[in-house]
């Protein structure tokens, strides 16, 4: 009678802490939850301009639309976010490959999608901008607003194809 009543308690116990595991699929990953917020960035990332230079892995659509819009989605505003930041909820919410180093205002972008910095030439990479006006610092080192526009735009000519002569500022 003692080992069934051991027995009863181990496997409600055993329940008890698997239950209360969070295993989640890839699909419940990716889940977005639903937006309370009415606030919202707009985030755009395209590739036209590397369209024509794409390496052949990328080609046909296997990471890169064949228009060259990769994202065009709205998410939800939290204060305090970046252009970097609003660029990870919207390939979150997409499942879009984002590849970066560093932290805090140090972030740097190598690649979204599977392409990279150089992947068109030596003067290739991806270059933002917030509301049409690039920037000059880091993705992760000034803050949006509500209703913004950011755009993670790539260029194969340190910004001379994409309306951003790089000054050396």
């Amino acid at each position: 009678m003692k080992k069934q009543k051991s027995l009863i308690i181990i496997c409600l116990s055993f329940i008890m802490v698997f239950c209360s595991c969070s295993i989640k699929s890839t699909e419940d990953y990716y889940k977005t939850e639903e937006t309370k917020n009415t606030d919202v960035v707009n985030v755009k990332v395209d590739c036209i301009t590397a369209l024509s230079s794409l390496p052949d892995a990328l080609k046909n659509g296997n990471y890169i639309p064949e228009d060259g819009i990769i994202i065009d989605t709205a998410v939800e505003y939290k204060d305090g976010d970046t252009p970097f930041t609003v660029l990870t909820k919207a390939a979150k919410k997409d499942k879009i490959q984002i590849d970066y180093n560093g932290e805090g205002t140090s972030v740097y972008l190598r690649g979204i999608s599977h392409l990279y910095e150089f992947d068109c030439g030596s003067l290739s990479g991806w270059m933002v901008c917030i509301n049409g006006e690039f920037t000059n610092v880091g993705a992760n080192s000034i803050n949006v607003k509500p209703n913004d526009t950011v755009e993670w735009r790539y260029t194969c000519d340190l910004g001379n194809d994409i309306g951003n002569s790089y000054t050396g500022e």
